[in-house]
């Protein structure tokens, strides 16, 4: 019995995995994720000539508070892009609603709807950085497996446009890359981040913070055990 078990628990692991797997490669996942001060034609063009990078997408992330159904106030993580419908790197998935939000809308994440208790229709009153009060529509819902799970993290995540983000004061300050060669192959990542943000600080920019996540094989191995031989 206790083999059959034994055995039943790795065959189920082996299974999750491989659903985890398949649907994170599906997203195209970033190889690394640089918050910087502003991103400008100026940083796009050194992007596009840094040899090591394959692509990249332009991106913004933005923390500020918003008010959930029962006036509480709850974490929110602001992200903006061109257009969510025809991203290459961390997509997302459109499940109801528009895809690409219009002006003064927003797209929330469908985990992160149970902590704000709203749906599409309802309005999210963002509190900004700089105290300011602002009003969005919610338009549409989509699905993020890039972010961590939001009813655990208590987080309301909202996708706006660019036009939007700059309506609020806010500017475009995040960027996805993707390495050329392994792109998720962790030294190689720190080798080709390090050098692409020294030429980035040498041209005038400030680094925020890097991202290097974890992928679900390196989380699933250190919450069951090594994973390697199965």
């Amino acid at each position: 019995v206790g083999m059959i078990a034994f055995g039943t628990m790795l065959f189920s692991n082996e299974l999750i995995t491989n659903e985890i797997t398949t649907s994170y490669t599906s997203i195209n996942p970033s190889s690394a994720t640089l918050n910087v001060d502003k991103v400008d034609k100026r940083m796009v063009e050194l992007t596009k000539d840094f040899s090591g990078i394959a692509d990249f997408e332009v991106k913004s992330f933005h923390q500020m508070r918003g008010q959930d159904s029962k006036g509480n106030w709850k974490t929110v993580e602001l992200f903006s892009a061109e257009d969510y419908g025809d991203l290459s790197i961390n997509k997302v998935t459109p499940m109801a609603g528009r895809k690409n939000p219009r002006q003064n809308e927003m797209l929330i994440e469908r985990d992160a709807k149970l902590v704000a208790d709203k749906d599409i229709d309802d309005h999210l009153t963002l509190q900004l950085p700089n105290k300011k009060q602002k009003q969005l529509v919610i338009s549409g819902v989509v699905n993020d497996i890039s972010v961590h799970p939001a009813t655990m993290h208590n987080t309301i995540y909202a996708y706006v446009s660019p036009e939007t983000l700059a309506s609020l004061g806010l500017s475009q300050n995040r960027i996805d890359i993707k390495l050329a060669g392994d792109a998720y192959d962790r030294e190689q990542i720190v080798a080709v981040s390090n050098e692409y943000m020294r030429l980035l600080e040498t041209n005038g920019y400030q680094i925020k913070n890097i991202l290097i996540e974890e992928t679900p094989v390196q989380l699933l191995s250190e919450a069951f055990g090594n994973t390697d031989n199965h």
